[in-house]
């Protein structure tokens, strides 16, 4: 990208790291042990406050946000033709889009954590049914059609059978004095050896390790899905505390509009507090940054700042304007000779540091925050290497959606409360040159093109042309501040410049090289905002399927007793959402989609879960991070 004012502008910054005698007077930051240091400043960049105007600098207005100060963070910063910084508004929309884009594919890895677990539960129920049946008789068609009688289910699997019905029901105790049988929660709730009090002789010492070795692996199973859930649901909650944030996820902040509702909007961190920020504004401190500048016969200017090489830029390196009319710089005034002596004084400089409320998950019910970088660093990440699993975009995410090096968001500011330009004409004409540059009360100024100066409700722009105190010669000064008192700062704090957090900083080169990532078939453990480039949604056939294999074909007869349309509505309306969540029993409407989408933890919802349906509540996950599933 052409920057015909780098050099002069890399110089222009360097003047602009504060002198130690002006660095002293900004804020200082607390240190170690009550010290304090001195900041710093770090290198600016000029910025372009033409579409933002400048600075609200007082955020907080009587305990809310100032609507003005989110409007004007609320932007994506980008690097304009000639260097300068650019305020585009948008950020919380940009960055919406991008994470909602965003999605968890299970890695080779995660697949391998959740069988070995699934494995190792399944040897251990196998072998509650192999022990079981070796010990005593097989289990017959007409044993379990007992068991189903007497635990009040269609049918039941060998397992069950085994557990809930030998060992929880009649070994407890529980049928014999005339109770009803033990939920699945309250088998997992109670001390296992209570289920073998009336057992036969070696009954416990045979089963009980084995059963107890069946409920950790499943214990160990439920950890990790809903870590695995987890990532996918955290990317849920950021962008909810994005596009909607409310009071009780402390995601946002007030604002006040002019109708005098409260709206909630995302959180910014601004630092240091208003009063601190008034007072580096009201100080008599200054900021100096002078140059000579000398016409070419070309049209360029060659301007020369003290210990640096000499810059040749383009004529308009400063620019004065009418109120009406066209702005016309440095040398186009008539008297103005060809050369110029330039200062530029900042009034009460401040340094403010901002930056985006990270999101962050308080506890398993509190969200807080908005902006998740993680996934989105290895979504991109993962698009740039061409690694189809962990985070990743669900559609093709590059420099266009604002991932690229040019892109970013303001992280400090260097303001100031008014500005004065001086410029000495030592070959200049006071009677032509008065005549010649526009003056009065509603003028404005420009440096590079880009750094503006202008009237407005918040400040006064005034052009005079007189005598240089020290050497006499024509000169036009230039005053922009608030109106009233010249100590006293406005509600608009000048910008002298800005220095801008690239959210991704180490993937935008990989980025702009990447290929998008092939599509990939459902593999049965997909997470996250489903679209169509990655993953196509699940059906619901292989979680009717896992049910089916666990715990027999879903009949005519029970889809007509319970008048499901179809073994998909059967499993998630009658099993999940009645049986499993335990709301059935409990007189309550069945669990919805909604709420199981919704879940932090999915596992939580099904308490009466048979030891079974760990691989059903598996491939559930998986249906439940469809977009629309049918």
């Amino acid at each position: 990208m052409q920057d015909p004012y780098g050099a002069f502008r890399r110089d222009l910054v360097s003047s602009l790291r504060l002198s130690a005698q002006a660095a002293r007077k900004l804020a200082p930051v607390s240190g170690p042990s009550g010290q304090t240091t001195q900041v710093d400043p770090v290198d600016y960049v000029p910025l372009d406050t033409s579409g933002v105007g400048d600075f609200p600098w007082e955020w907080n207005n009587l305990g809310t946000f100032n609507a003005e100060t989110w409007n004007f963070l609320n932007t994506i910063a980008s690097k304009t033709s000639r260097g300068a910084i650019r305020l585009t508004a948008g950020f919380t929309t940009w960055y919406f889009n991008i994470i909602s884009a965003t999605a968890y594919l299970w890695t080779d890895k995660d697949q391998a954590d959740v069988n070995k677990h699934l494995i190792a539960a399944r040897m251990a129920q196998g072998q509650l049914i192999n022990t079981y049946q070796s010990m005593f008789a097989p289990i017959s068609p007409a044993d379990k059609q007992t068991a189903a009688t007497a635990l009040g289910a269609s049918t039941v699997s060998n397992l069950t059978y085994v557990v809930d019905y030998q060992i929880a029901f009649r070994w407890s105790g529980r049928e014999a004095a005339g109770l009803p049988p033990l939920t699945a929660s309250e088998i997992r709730s109670g001390p296992l050896a209570s289920l073998f009090a009336h057992a036969p002789t070696n009954a416990q010492q045979t089963f009980l390790p084995t059963l107890k070795a069946a409920l950790g692996h499943e214990q160990d199973w439920a950890r990790q899905i809903d870590r695995l859930w987890n990532l996918s649901r955290s990317i849920r909650d950021a962008a909810a505390n994005t596009q909607a944030p409310d009071v009780a996820n402390h995601s946002g902040m007030y604002t006040v509009d002019r109708t005098g509702n409260t709206v909630v909007r995302h959180s910014f961190a601004v630092s240091p507090p208003v009063e601190d920020i008034r007072s580096q504004l009201s100080s008599s401190a200054t900021i100096e940054v002078t140059f000579s500048a000398k016409r070419t016969a070309k049209g360029q200017t060659v301007v020369n700042m003290a210990g640096k090489p000499a810059a040749s830029v383009p004529a308009g390196v400063v620019s004065v304007a009418p109120n009406k009319g066209a702005a016309r710089d440095l040398f186009a005034h008539d008297g103005s000779g060809d050369r110029a002596e330039v200062k530029i004084i900042y009034h009460g400089p401040a340094e403010i540091t901002v930056a985006a409320t990270p999101f962050a998950q308080a506890d398993p019910d509190t969200t807080t925050g908005w902006y998740f970088e993680h996934p989105i660093v290895q979504a991109a990440t993962n698009q740039a290497l061409n690694v189809p699993r962990g985070y990743h975009f669900q559609i093709p995410v590059g420099g266009g959606h604002g991932l690229g090096a040019n892109v970013g968001t303001v992280q400090k500011l260097l303001v100031c409360r008014a500005v004065t330009l001086q410029v000495v004409y030592p070959k200049g004409d006071l009677g032509r040159l008065s005549k010649s540059v526009p003056t009065g009360s509603k003028t404005s100024a420009s440096l590079m093109g880009e750094v503006h100066l202008k009237s407005s409700a918040h400040q006064s722009v005034k052009t005079q042309v007189q005598t240089d105190q020290k050497s006499g010669a024509p000169s036009l000064v230039l005053t922009a501040g608030p109106p009233g008192d010249a100590d006293t700062p406005g509600p608009r704090a000048h910008v002298i410049g800005a220095r801008v957090t690239h959210p991704f900083p180490k993937i935008a080169t990989a980025l702009q090289k990447a290929r998008p990532p092939p599509p990939t078939p459902h593999s049965g453990a997909q997470f996250g905002l489903e679209g169509g480039a990655v993953a196509a949604p699940a059906t619901g056939g292989a979680l009717v399927a896992l049910y089916e294999r666990a715990f027999g074909d879903i009949t005519p007869a029970q889809l007509a007793a319970v008048q499901a349309p179809d073994p998909l509505a059967f499993v998630l309306h009658h099993v999940l959402g009645l049986d499993w969540s335990g709301r059935g029993r409990a007189n309550k409407p069945a669990l919805t989609l909604a709420e199981m989408r919704g879940a932090r933890n999915l596992r939580s919802l099904f308490p009466e879960m048979p030891l079974a349906g760990a691989e059903v509540l598996t491939e559930l996950h998986a249906y439940l991070s469809a977009s629309n599933p049918p």
